[in-house]
């Protein structure tokens, strides 16, 4: 995949992750596992992907970058868009103390 600018390419990716209650988001990875690093968390999901969280999954494909993020991301948002159920989308993290969760992160 190509480098997207999230100033043009990806701003409703951002205000919907921010909205969430998550941002600084940049690639990382742990234990040789990559996956994008959620450097701040406020709100009702810090309890579940407190910062230092590794996003490395969304809908259970892999993630390994941001940019894969934007793209799962918006590949979950049309197919559920088409079906008309509710938006949001499950994410599957690498908590700091290494423990694994599936969170459901709201798209609206």
């Amino acid at each position: 995949l190509a480098t997207m600018d999230p100033s043009v390419n990806a701003g409703f990716f951002l205000e919907t992750f921010q909205r969430a209650g998550l941002s600084e988001l940049t690639n990382s990875s742990r234990g040789g596992r990559p996956g994008v690093q959620v450097g701040a968390s406020q709100g009702p999901i810090a309890a579940d992907v407190p910062a230092g969280s590794l996003i490395v999954a969304l809908e259970g494909q892999r993630v390994a970058s941001v940019d894969d993020l934007w793209v799962r991301l918006a590949r979950s948002t049309v197919a559920r868009t088409r079906l008309a159920t509710l938006p949001a989308a499950n994410m599957t993290v690498l908590r700091p103390d290494g423990t694994e969760r599936d969170v459901e992160v709201p798209l609206r």
